[in-house]
């Protein structure tokens, strides 16, 4: 058989093809292949990045759950619009997590989650819910008023928590190592306050405090007020819904503060002010200041400043002619009239008509008015052209803040029933009709009165009368003692070890310390209630306070917090600090090759 030359042609034709396609086939094959295990790798990847933002997330989770039993957390410091970038880091296998905080409600926080591997980042969110159904108990809680006697002999009290009183706080010599809310009004006599004050309802006053010879003056961090606030000391930051007085202590040393926000106007003289932004007129006397923001007007006497603005003008003067003591380091503007006399300023002036008197501008003047006038030899760097665009549009507006700061206090605290239901029946003590007193001590005669001796819940109740119970001596384990009465702790009231702890609730008034000789005190460590009023004398506490009425305060020499007695599992009632109201998984937010 003969083949021609165009079949076989034709023969290497097919060869070719057929080589060509399953080149082609090769190709493809190879590459979908190395795709499907590229693919592999990065889910597997991504799987471990989801694992590692997972551990991320219950690493901060459990942070918080702990940071919330105790007086450190975070959470409870933060504002709406403040957030914690790092509040939990770490590596897991090859990857590493950050988790951040942000504040979206009153009790809600949401907890984000960044996991990262290699090229992929996966995240996880988790919105948390406060279960601050004991906030109350987390230092000092008075439902009525705070005050204090302050007769130490030069002594201060010192308390180591955050303070809360739904009434109004007036004390002196007092040092508090935390925040200070009050719904009422806030007078502070010789008192240091490391955190914040709050008035949501009233003025805040703070002052030296003068006796036995001796004046000490206030220290005060940032202060929060719905009324005036006037200092005599030094402060932080003043937010306030009135106005502002700060003046020179008793000991005639300049005060200070921080910005000053505030509504109707600001009075200063010798003190030194960060700045200050107003919506009413401001008035400065032989003070420092930083900027000035006035709807009102600003008058400076004897004063530097940094940049004044005022939308009703602004008169500045120095008596003493000496322009290189008293000066503006920075501009003037106004919508009305600017009047200096004796001044330097060290940048422009700006504003309806301009009048100097021995006064220097290194600036430019502009007066829209057209109005420029320079008497006593008055020197500037130049005058704007009349045709110069200027309209003042500088405006302050006062936003309120914290109507209400302290919270309410759950009811079962106070309700017998709620204890009664809780108590088994042999820790329930009936008096008498002639059992008007009785005594829960390590020296008791009746066995069921002995302290040591004591554990769980005991309820002390009569149907005749209100029965007052003393309790002194050294108690051991959980042990809570509710009395449909008055409790007094006149001795000495301490726990065994130091897991033990105690909560002493009473229906009644509530009386600490050692009444007879308040510079001996008794050492008292227990959560203590009372429904009315409690008074204390003579003491050094450690645990916890919560008064429905008034809290007034002879000689307390020291109150320390403790988070395990307001963590008694008696009041934890199973529930954790907070409960995760919804979780959710988001995609992948980054992926690179």
């Amino acid at each position: 058989m003969v083949i021609s030359k165009n079949e076989q042609g034709y023969a290497m034709l097919l060869l070719m093809m057929v080589i060509s396609l399953t080149v082609l086939l090769g190709t493809a094959a190879f590459s979908i292949a190395s795709e499907n295990k590229k693919a592999g790798v990065l889910g597997q990847q991504q799987l471990q990045c989801y694992y590692i933002a997972a551990s991320g997330l219950e690493h901060a989770l459990a942070r918080a759950t702990t940071e919330l039993n105790t007086a450190q957390d975070k959470l409870y410091g933060m504002s709406s619009t403040s957030s914690l970038t790092e509040y939990a880091l770490g590596n897991v296998a090859d990857g590493s997590y950050t988790v951040s905080i942000e504040k979206i409600g009153a009790k809600e926080y949401r907890f984000k989650s960044v996991g990262t591997l290699g090229n992929s980042t996966k995240y996880l969110e988790a919105v948390i819910q406060l279960n601050n159904e004991m906030d109350f108990t987390r230092g000092v809680w008075v439902g009525g008023n705070f005050v204090n006697s302050g007769d130490l002999l030069g002594q201060c009290m010192t308390m180591n928590s955050d303070i809360t009183v739904k009434g109004y706080t007036d004390i002196s010599q007092v040092v508090i190592k935390g925040n200070l809310h009050s719904d009422g009004y806030a007078r502070l006599r010789g008192a240091t306050v490391n955190g914040k004050v709050t008035s949501a309802t009233g003025f805040v006053d703070i002052d030296a405090y003068h006796g036995f010879g001796l004046d000490r003056c206030s220290l005060v961090g940032q202060i929060t007020a719905a009324g005036d606030v006037a200092i005599k000391g030094t402060a932080g930051d003043i937010y306030s819904g009135g106005t502002v007085t700060i003046q020179e202590d008793s000991q005639r040393s300049a005060s200070k503060a921080g910005q000053i926000t505030c509504r109707n106007g600001v009075t200063i003289s010798n003190s030194t002010v960060n700045s200050i932004n107003s919506e009413g007129n401001i008035t400065i006397r032989s003070s420092t200041v930083g900027d000035i923001l006035t709807n009102g007007t600003a008058h400076l006497q004897d004063s530097t400043a940094g940049s004044i603005k005022s939308n009703l003008g602004l008169t500045i003067t120095n008596t003493s002619q000496n322009k290189n003591q008293q000066k503006v380091n920075g501009s003037l503007y106004s919508a009305s009239d600017i009047r200096a006399a004796g001044i330097t300023i060290k940048q422009n002036v700006l504003g309806n008509s301009i009048y100097l008197d021995g006064s220097e501008v290194k600036g430019y003047v502009f007066a829209k008015s057209g109005v420029v006038q320079k008497t006593n030899g008055s020197v500037v760097r130049g005058v704007f052209p009349p045709d110069l665009s200027y309209e003042y549009k500088d405006r302050f507006t006062y936003q309120i803040q914290n109507k209400h700061v302290s919270t309410k206090f759950p009811s079962f605290i106070k309700n017998l029933a709620w204890y009664s239901q809780r108590t088994p029946e042999d820790h329930k003590i009936p008096l008498g009709p002639s059992d008007s007193t009785i005594e829960i001590s390590n020296e008791a005669t009746n066995e069921r009165y002995d302290l040591s001796q004591m554990s769980g819940i005991y309820i002390i109740e009569s149907p005749y009368l209100k029965p007052k119970v003393y309790v002194s001596g050294r108690y051991q384990g959980n042990v809570v003692i509710v009395v449909d009465g008055d409790i007094s702790v006149l001795g000495e009231l301490q726990p065994a070890n130091s897991t033990d702890s105690m909560a002493l609730i009473a229906n009644g008034n509530v009386v600490l310390g050692n009444l007879e000789d308040a510079q001996n005190p008794f050492m008292i460590r227990a959560l203590v209630y009372a429904n009315n009023d409690m008074f204390i004398a003579g003491a050094i506490v450690t645990g916890a306070l919560i008064v429905n009425r008034d809290l007034a305060i002879s000689t307390l020499h020291t109150f320390h917090y403790s988070a395990d007695l307001v963590n008694l599992p008696f009041f934890n009632q199973a529930k954790p600090p907070f409960t995760v109201i919804r979780k959710e998984k988001y995609p992948v937010m980054r992926e690179e090759s």
